[in-house]
């Protein structure tokens, strides 16, 4: 028997898309409904880079903060990040 899978498939959203959209948009919300996601899903993203939306609007480019979130340390690409409530 074949086993299925439960829940719902992770998002792949980079993060550069993801400010784009929230600095086109001006307001989460719409960001979230553009790239298909919650606007909670915005907000984990920016508080497990270490960015606030206060940056996000504010910033004349978008590079120095993708710069400023990867000197953290912390990855740019959702591609192989875990989820910040599995980190141990």
């Amino acid at each position: 028997m074949r086993s299925t899978y439960r829940g719902r498939p992770r998002l792949d959203l980079q993060l550069v898309d993801i400010l784009e959209s929230v600095r086109r948009h001006g307001k989460v919300t719409r960001a979230a409904r553009e790239l298909g996601c919650s606007d909670s899903y915005i907000h984990v993203r920016f508080k497990s880079t270490g960015i606030s939306l206060t940056q996000v609007l504010e910033a004349t480019d978008l590079d120095s903060i993708v710069f400023r979130s990867s000197k953290r340390g912390v990855m740019v690409s959702t591609n192989d990040e875990t989820p910040p409530w599995e980190h141990s």
